[in-house]
């Protein structure tokens, strides 16, 4: 598994983000590794696969989540605009997009804790593929453009008014802030 380290402009603050190397597995290397852990035809198992789209949207049609044994939940689900009254609801004009949700199993190990499917870590070696360079460019423009920000900032809170003072911009959006963790994955 590949990651790279990214800087987060909004919260200042560097996480990790898993990285998508070269072209998705296709279904017939799926339909192969399938054959490999069973008795069943690489035929077999191909139209399996081909019909398996059609038959859970059959059934999420009919208002259904489907559920796939070790793997998780798939329901649809309806984005689009609100509107203020009831009188103004209108499902087709509401309506911009229906979406698939997947909701990964959960699986409970000997320990006590849950591990959803699809993400056992202790079998993931990660690989770290950091451009550095452009890692260190990016950190470097941020605090050049903070250090700029901050000088103006600093000089209104000496002045005799008392407002503001020991409080710089932006501090208060980072120090004690939780919202940095999760927007993590999107750096």
């Amino acid at each position: 598994m590949f990651f790279e380290w990214a800087l987060d402009h909004m919260h200042k603050l560097i996480f990790a983000r898993a990285l998508v190397k070269g072209r998705p597995v296709e279904t017939k290397q799926i339909a192969d590794a399938l054959c490999d852990l069973s008795m069943a035809s690489r035929g077999d198992v191909l139209g399996v696969l081909a019909n398996l789209p059609e038959v859970m949207h059959t059934f999420m049609a009919q208002g259904r989540s489907v559920r796939l044994e070790g793997l998780g939940i798939f329901k649809l689900g309806i984005c689009g605009k609100g509107v203020e009254t009831l009188a103004e609801a209108d499902l087709e004009a509401q309506k911009e997009a229906v979406r698939v949700h997947f909701t990964p199993e959960r699986v409970k190990s000997s320990n006590g804790s849950f591990t959803r499917a699809l993400t056992d870590t202790s079998t993931l070696l990660w690989v770290d593929l950091t451009d550095y360079t452009a890692l260190e460019a990016a950190i470097a423009e941020l605090e050049a453009a903070e250090g700029s920000t901050e000088t103006p900032t600093e000089e209104a809170s000496t002045g005799d008014s008392g407002e503001g003072s020991g409080t710089q911009t932006g501090e208060e959006s980072t120090e004690g802030s939780d919202s940095g963790e999760s927007s993590g994955s999107e750096a």
